[in-house]
């Protein structure tokens, strides 16, 4: 190297002297004698990583800059793939184009990129790519060097080259284990490990063993495999003797995970502190990369409390009434639990009713208020070993409740607890509707012939359930017939009645009857011609699909005696007086009331609207009728047989045509009719024209009295 750059001063000088017109002959550019010449400091750079495993491509990063001052003609790069490497691609990234040629595809050979000028200060930037073939072997080298040249003076050649080298390493598999257990357990029981092994890669790892050294004096019980690429875990220690658990596969690829539980047994007796710290191991022949993780424990001291809670109940209840649970919580084995609790949520359907504690130091408790939903939480005082406290929850059960209600209980605390299946329990009862029902039936001790009687119903649902598919009955009795039914009071009722005036049965029903009363009220028309003295009974009925526990009570039943009745049985006829009728002339009609008993009528009243433009002139006897065009004329008390006569005078209408009015008589209410239909009598009259009578003078009236005496004494001589 040292004489090349003397031979490049030597050229120099003798340039600058003027001694030679050029340098290396045609290669190079001309300078003139006088000094003035060009150069071009070429440089590459080139990356490479350092490794890279069989069977992968390879990204080389190529950079050609020209550092001037002068610009560079005719520039080349080479880069010859090193032996064993295959091409891939060629890429330029940036600067000037460069013309490239490249070997084939999947070939080993030399990459060439030329420019014929690259300008002072420029750069171009490459990606090579080539591939390691699958069966390069481990430990192989790749010397790649790329190299740059042009035709300009390059005044430093030390950077017109640059190596990157790469290895294909050994495999490396990065194996894991990591182990769980208890913290804490109790003498004489099981305790129980999980292992997790993972190849965390890169590459799959050879002869892989798993190895787990049963602690003191623990005893083997079982090794199961969860999850993963099979293991050989043969031969087992024997059960209830110590030993190494050894788990081999071979190999475990990259990527894999197996789980594993190890079950180990403390002997009875073990010291309440003595401790137990499991370890387990794992390795490859394959080189890991990271030997932190190939090693995990758990340590498990013998320190613990086993609570437990039990609860009873009743196997069924009854929906809308309570029921109650017993609740309690033991520490069967183990240390002091200094903060032992309990907790209880309510099931959908009840509310909170109660809670009492009936043992063990007094506990803390909160609870829903009363008839709310929610949860009930207690603190317990420091409970000792195979001490307990108990508790009595009663809750209500809503009454449209149905089917299972589950309650659970929960008890925790903060020491270790080596048994947790025993820290809940749950109680199931199936709850069954009752509703006691009953209905309850009133009405008149006694009532007249022809009069109505009305009843009253009160039904009542005493629960303690709601009541499904509740009816209703009520037959109309003899000699009664079916006036009008309305509900009252209370949750709604659908009723369906005979028609007014019929008979049958009055049926009133509901799909949910709750816990409370409804009233109905339903009148019945005595039939007129009833026996008296005879008692009508009317029977109310109530019925449900939900169990009764008192059914006696669901039928109820009012008696009515019939009494006389002051019944009068008016009648009434009206008769003009005998025509013709001429219009605007006065006309007398008689209006006759008779009493057909058996009663005497009171407040004896007839009604008569006379036709339009009729007017009264006169009535008999006087002052007892009134009124215009609405007559009303008034009987007093008319005995039974008796009867009244008015007479009505009228100016009849001015226009022609016939007439009707109607005369209507009514009594007190406390005198029922029993043949309203007499109660009216209608008249109807034709009003016809008056006379047409021509009209004379006195003188042609004087002159026919002279002629009529004059014929009439002729008569007389004749």
């Amino acid at each position: 190297m040292i004489t090349r750059k003397l031979h490049t001063l030597t050229l120099f000088t003798l340039v600058l002297l003027g001694l030679i017109p050029t340098i290396y002959g045609a290669t190079r550019l001309p300078v003139k004698a006088t000094g003035n010449f060009t150069s071009a400091d070429l440089a590459v750079f080139k990356n490479a990583p350092p490794n890279a495993t069989a069977g992968s491509d390879v990204s080389f990063d190529v950079t050609v800059s020209n550092f001037g001052p002068d610009d560079a003609a005719t520039v080349s790069l080479s880069d010859p793939l090193p032996p064993g490497m295959i091409f891939v691609s060629a890429t330029q990234n940036s600067g000037p184009t460069f013309s490239c040629s490249t070997p084939g595809v999947g070939v080993n050979g030399t990459i060439t990129c030329t420019i014929a000028l690259l300008t002072a200060g420029a750069s171009a930037n490459f990606t090579f790519v080539a591939n390691i073939p699958p069966a390069t072997p481990a430990g192989t080298t790749f010397t790649n060097i790329a190299t740059v040249s042009t035709a300009t003076f390059d005044p430093n050649d030390e950077n017109n080259s640059s190596t990157g080298t790469t290895i294909v390493p050994s495999p490396q598999a990065d194996l894991s284990v990591v182990k769980n257990g208890p913290a804490a357990a109790m003498a004489d029981t099981n305790v129980s490990y999980s292992i997790t092994v993972t190849n965390q890669g890169p590459d799959a790892a050879a002869s892989v063993s798993l190895t787990d050294e049963l602690p003191g004096t623990m005893t083997f019980i079982s090794m199961l495999q969860n999850s993963g690429p099979a293991f050989d875990c043969n031969p087992l220690p024997s059960v209830g003797s110590g030993g190494i658990v050894t788990c081999t596969i071979d190999p475990l690829s990259a990527g894999a995970t197996a789980t594993f539980t190890l079950t180990g047994h403390i002997p009875p007796g073990t010291a309440s502190g003595a401790s137990f710290e499991n370890i387990a191991n794992i390795n490859s022949t394959t080189s890991d990369p990271n030997t932190d993780n190939n090693q995990s424990s758990q340590l498990t001291v013998v320190s613990s409390t086993d609570l437990a809670i039990t609860k009873t109940g009743p196997a069924t209840a009854t929906a809308g009434g309570t029921i109650a649970w017993t609740i309690t919580v033991s520490n069967n084995a183990g240390d002091t639990e200094q903060n032992p609790s309990f907790s209880d949520t309510l099931p959908a359907g009840t509310t909170f009713n109660s809670l009492v504690q009936n043992t063990g130091a007094a506990a803390t408790c909160s609870t829903p208020a009363p008839n709310n939903p929610g949860t009930v939480n207690c603190s317990l005082q420091p409970l000792a070993s195979v001490g307990s406290a108990q508790f009595t929850l009663t809750a209500n059960i809503s009454p449209t409740s149905a089917g299972t209600l589950n309650n659970t209980a929960t008890v925790t605390g903060t020491n270790s607890d080596p048994d947790t299946s025993n820290n809940s329990q749950t109680a199931s009862a199936t709850v069954s509707a009752s509703a006691d029902l009953t209905i309850n039936k009133t009405g008149p001790a006694s009532a007249n012939a022809g009069s109505d009687i009305t009843y009253t119903i009160t039904l009542t649902n005493n629960g303690p359930s709601a009541a499904s598919a509740v009816s209703l009955t009520d037959s109309t009795p003899a000699n009664t017939t079916f006036v009008s039914e309305t509900q009252t009071t209370g949750s709604p009722f659908s009723c369906g009645t005979p028609a007014v005036g019929g008979t049958g049965t009055i049926t009133c029903s509901t799909g949910l009857f709750p816990v409370g009363s409804a009233t109905f009220s339903i009148t019945l028309h005595i039939a007129a011609g009833t026996t008296t003295g005879s008692i009508i009974t009317n029977t109310a009925n109530v019925s449900s699909t939900t169990t009764d526990p008192n059914p006696s009570d669901n039928s109820s039943s009012a008696n009515t005696t019939v009494t006389a009745s002051p019944n009068a049985d008016l009648a009434i006829t009206k008769t003009p007086a005998p025509g013709p009728y001429g219009t605007g002339q006065q006309l007398t009609y008689t209006i006759v009331v008779t009493n057909g008993g058996p009663s005497a009528a009171t407040a004896v009243t007839v009604t008569d609207t006379l036709p339009a433009g009729t007017t009264l002139v006169s009535s008999t006897p006087p002052g007892a009728c009134s009124g215009s065009p609405v007559v009303t004329c008034n009987a007093g008390t008319i005995t039974n047989g008796g009867n009244a006569t008015f007479t009505l005078t009228v100016t009849l209408p001015s226009s022609s045509g016939p007439f009707t009015n109607t005369a209507v008589v009514s009594a007190a209410a406390t005198n029922p009719d029993p043949n309203p239909g007499n109660n009216t009598a209608t008249s109807t009259i034709t009003v016809i024209p008056a006379a047409n009578i021509p009209m004379i003078s006195p003188l042609s009236l004087l002159l026919l009295c002279i002629a009529l005496a004059a014929a009439g004494a002729f008569v007389q001589k004749s």
